[in-house]
């Protein structure tokens, strides 16, 4: 999990993004944690991998928050 102390954001492990914990874009969304690895992802880079609706069904439905690798292991998506 990348967190840069010295700018109190989070770093996307993915593409790099840096994001506070609360902060939001346009563009990323908002930066999470997966609770199976602990990498840090934002919301474009699991929408990228994943899709549309099974982007919704991973945020909204699933026991577990994903990064992208994990979301695409467990469930084959993608």
């Amino acid at each position: 999990m990348s967190y840069r102390k010295e700018t109190d954001k989070y770093v996307c492990d993915f593409c790099g993004v840096e994001l506070g914990w609360e902060e939001q874009t346009d563009t990323h969304g908002e930066i999470w944690s997966c609770e199976v690895c602990g990498k840090n992802f934002c919301s474009h880079c699991l929408h990228n991998a994943v899709g549309r609706e099974n982007y919704i069904t991973l945020m909204q439905s699933s026991d577990l928050i994903k990064c992208p690798d994990c979301a695409r292991r467990a469930s084959d998506h993608g």
